[in-house]
């Protein structure tokens, strides 16, 4: 009886280490979103400064750019700091949301880019607040630290669509 008890535990140990719920597993599972999504609104950024029409548009990008680079360099600290990998690549679905902006030009893309770069942030935001006060290692205070970045690029960049101008976002431009 004992041997089974034993033999249940080291099973559960052992499973426990690979269980999705692990906080590590959940930190890296941070990382791998966080760097996807930088990736994109670098990706983004550059393709504003290309395909976009308006320079408010463009001038928000060249922020958002800087912004990003930046936070790549440090989240690759954070992440080492962790024994993370960052990987090097977009995930898919902010593959497949690369390459239907990037098809866009003039007014059209600076609209599509403001309505993305909101839902970008709208969703990095939550995830960065929970891996902030879920962990206390280098990517959680990453994730602490970046949070005022990510609240002033929101803030602008949904001060630029709600104003009046050519890029204002309409309800079908954010399907």
């Amino acid at each position: 009886m004992n041997r089974l008890a034993l033999a249940l535990l080291t099973l559960s140990a052992a499973l426990a280490c690979d269980l999705p719920g692990t906080a590590e597993n959940a930190e890296e599972r941070f990382v791998e979103r966080a760097a996807s999504a930088n990736m994109l609104r670098v990706r983004l950024a550059y393709a504003a400064l290309s395909h976009g029409s308006n320079e408010a548009v463009q001038k928000l990008a060249a922020g958002v750019l800087a912004d990003e680079r930046g936070a790549r360099a440090q989240l690759a600290r954070a992440a080492f700091q962790s024994d993370i990998d960052v990987p090097g690549d977009l995930s898919r679905p902010h593959q497949r949301e690369y390459i239907r902006l990037s098809g866009l030009r003039g007014d059209d893309f600076d609209r599509a880019y403001l309505a993305a770069l909101i839902e970008s942030h709208e969703q990095a935001l939550p995830a960065f607040r929970a891996e902030a006060e879920r962990s206390a290692s280098a990517v959680g205070k990453w994730a602490a630290a970046s949070l005022p970045a990510l609240e002033k690029r929101l803030s602008e960049a949904r001060e630029l669509a709600a104003a009046p101008s050519p890029v204002r976002i309409s309800a079908a431009s954010t399907d």
